[in-house]
């Protein structure tokens, strides 16, 4: 099924306290009405509810909290084993890398760009799209990359775009 649009569910605030510690804040949405049940425009979500499940339940099904705290206080990263999952993580630590260098040099970072102008693009929606199999692994990578490409032009043109 496709997905047209997917609204954000939460909202994080995360404040660093020192080098090994932080707080956060999040905020949950959930519909007015949820399997018939009135739930509410929104709530604060607990971020304790992992610290309550056993650890025999936290071994076999980790989420968020787990690998967040599982890394030590300052993640060692050559300690790590990235996979392809992770090739997202490897590129904000690439830009991240690349922006303090540019700050070091007396430069913006890149994203000051797009909040100067007002716009502040989160990827905060889930789009979903039906695209067919290619003929061969090549050929499925390329078509991928393509609508890639279109769906990110469209988010841009629409950002870029006066309201």
């Amino acid at each position: 099924n496709e997905i047209p649009f997917d609204p954000p569910r939460t909202t994080t605030w995360t404040i660093p306290v020192d080098d090994a510690h932080t707080t956060s804040f999040e905020l949950l949405y959930t519909p007015e009405k949820m399997d018939g049940v009135h739930a509410g425009r929104w709530r604060f979500a607990s971020p304790r509810t992992s610290l309550e499940r056993t650890y025999e339940e936290r071994q076999s099904q980790p989420g968020d909290f787990e690998g967040q705290t599982s890394q030590r206080p300052i993640a060692v990263h050559d300690l790590e084993h990235l996979g392809w999952s992770d090739t997202g993580v490897a590129m904000v630590r690439k830009l991240l890398r690349e922006d303090i260098r540019a700050v070091q040099r007396g430069e913006d970072p890149k994203l000051m760009a797009p909040a100067r102008r007002g716009v502040i693009d989160t990827h905060g929606q889930t789009t979903i799209m039906k695209i067919p199999r290619a003929r061969n692994p090549d050929a499925d990578r390329a078509q991928l990359r393509e609508a890639g490409r279109k769906v990110w032009a469209e988010r841009r043109a629409r950002a870029a775009s006066p309201a």
